[in-house]
């Protein structure tokens, strides 16, 4: 949630707006919290495959309107 705060910026009404009209813009703001919250994961724990897998299928779901397939999601949120 920290990222989406930054995100935001000064104008988080603008933000929200945007997020909530624009897939595309959606889709970005939400790889890069993902990432984030991944190796934040990734740096405390040494099984973290299902977690990766977890929250590529959630990106990659109905709560953000399928923007994204599983496969891409997955890949998007695990770059080395």
């Amino acid at each position: 949630e920290r990222v989406h705060t930054k995100q935001q910026g000064n104008d988080p009404a603008l933000w929200w707006d945007k997020y909530i009209k624009d897939p595309e813009f959606r889709l970005n703001q939400e790889i890069e919290a993902y990432r984030v919250q991944f190796l934040f994961y990734k740096r405390r724990v040494k099984g973290w495959m299902p977690f990766l897998k977890k929250i590529a299928l959630d990106l990659s779901g109905s709560i953000y309107g399928n923007i994204i397939s599983y496969n891409k999601a997955f890949h998007e949120i695990y770059q080395n």
